[in-house]
């Protein structure tokens, strides 16, 4: 049995496709990146990733509202 759920599988996969466009995008070979540039490359593939992520939760939060009041979470906050 899978340990995922098609949700994460989806978003596994969006995670290895936009590397790959983001690999095809880059600059041709004899070209030098510094490592500074391929730190906020990275940064930023997360960030839009995790942008589409919140997107896709959003819609499915809306999609199964639920009549059911939410539950009050306890707070351990010091």
């Amino acid at each position: 049995m899978s340990r995922h759920s098609p949700a994460e599988k989806i978003e596994l996969g969006a995670i290895a496709a936009a590397t790959g466009v983001v690999a095809w995008l880059a600059p041709g070979p004899g070209i030098r990146l510094e490592l500074g540039e391929l730190v906020a490359g990275g940064a930023l593939l997360m960030l839009v990733e995790g942008f589409f992520r919140d997107l896709w939760l959003l819609r499915e939060a809306r999609r199964w509202k639920s009549s059911v009041p939410p539950r009050a979470a306890r707070c351990m906050c010091v």
